[in-house]
């Protein structure tokens, strides 16, 4: 449940109520000192339905919303595309002909994320302390979805669907990358709760941290803000070991032996492995839990190592103007695991993640295999003298 103060928010207009069964719309005027206690109370279980996290204030849009809260306060409702907010109950006082809403249960921000963030964060900035957000009103949209309408799990499955419709197309009216409108998907909050569980195994310094699935863009830039210690958060969640999204299909569709959909780049490497992932998580949905994403963790390490090892390449067979890198990655995964499964074996990745590493017989392994792999794209016979980005 998420309380609002009393008196805090001001609702347009009666009149501007659309309502339907189990389904009440309102627009909202949201003041902006009221928005950044909100989100310092919830943080980001405000933005859970949310496509996208904090950007940062290198993000071009971010630095203007930021420049008009200081500028230009008084303007922000005007120039701004404001929230797209969902709950699932609503309590009001009426006054006159507007209605003040005292209280909401389950908010979330479905779209806004980087207003809200900006507002909250902006007041933290050097050379920003002085914005006042008193002058500060956001436009909002509430949806109320009542839930307590569902009389079973494929009404309550419907109701989820509309959430995540609402967060999908509010979210067209800007440029979102496709991937991000994938976030919320039980599949990808699955492998985020997975990742805030497992620790890898302790160290030989007897050190043990997290590997962070980023389930929305710029999760672990805004977790890390939001943390009391950075260095310690850093430490918990190194940078280095966050997997997101695309990095993640990447990973997938080598070990499934589909190098040639990851050659095809990130975008469309996600889209096609998601095609095939969200029915057979459906299907098989026990198959997904705190061993896939270990799996997950091991796979990246293999996959590191392979880069690793073609760079370290380069003055021997690798030629870094060609460029081939990505595709000599994911063909030689591929081609080690076609190998090893045509003699029904397959690499113990168990192993890999206890030890937070590769064996000595499978880096040199990968150091013969990357070899023929790259001698191959070097071969125009063998590309039938098309490019390499389109033999791969």
């Amino acid at each position: 449940m998420f309380p609002i103060w009393s008196q805090c928010w001001l609702c347009v207009d009666k009149r501007e109520r659309v309502k339907e069964e189990g389904l009440k719309s309102y627009l909202v005027v949201m003041p902006g000192n009221v928005l950044r206690q909100i989100y310092e109370d919830w943080d980001q279980k405000l933005l859970e339905s949310n496509v996208r996290n904090f950007l940062s204030f290198t993000n071009k849009k971010n630095q203007a919303i930021r420049r008009t809260l200081l500028d230009e306060p008084e303007k922000f409702f005007a120039y701004n595309n404001g929230l797209t907010v969902t709950a699932t109950a609503i309590e009001t006082n009426a006054q006159g002909d507007s209605l003040k809403i005292t209280k909401l249960t389950n908010m979330q921000i479905v779209n806004g994320g980087q207003t809200t963030c900006v507002i909250f964060f902006s007041s933290k900035e050097k050379g920003f302390k002085d914005i006042d957000l008193s002058k500060v009103f956001v436009p909002m949209k509430l949806t109320i979805i009542d839930q307590s309408k569902a009389e079973n799990i494929e009404e309550l499955e419907k109701i989820d669907q509309f959430k995540s419709n609402i967060a999908e197309y509010a979210n067209f009216q800007s440029a979102v990358n496709a991937s991000d409108l994938m976030s919320n998907s039980p599949f990808h909050v699955r492998l985020q709760q997975a990742s805030r569980r497992q620790r890898t195994p302790i160290d030989t310094l007897g050190m043990t941290t997290f590997w962070f699935y980023e389930r929305s863009k710029g999760q672990w830039n805004t977790e890390k803000r939001l943390s009391k210690n950075d260095n310690k958060f850093i430490k918990e969640y190194p940078k280095s070991q966050l997997i997101t999204k695309e990095l993640m299909a990447k990973y997938e569709n080598s070990w499934r032996l589909k190098p040639f959909e990851v050659s095809k780049g990130q975008g469309k490497n996600l889209t096609a492995f998601y095609k095939e992932i969200e029915p057979e998580f459906r299907k098989y949905e026990n198959r997904f839990r705190d061993q896939f994403f270990k799996d997950l963790v091991s796979k990246k390490i293999i996959w590191k190592a392979v880069d690793l090892t073609i760079s370290r390449a380069a003055s021997d067979w690798f030629i870094r103007e060609t460029y081939l890198k990505p595709f000599i990655t994911t063909y030689t995964i591929s081609l080690i695991l076609y190998l090893l499964r045509k003699d029904n074996k397959e690499l113990n990745i168990d192993e890999i993640w206890r030890n937070q590493s590769i064996s000595v017989s499978l880096q040199k392994q990968i150091e013969s295999t990357a070899e023929y792999v790259n001698s191959c794209f070097l071969d125009d016979s063998f590309r039938n003298n098309t490019s390499y980005r389109e033999w791969a």
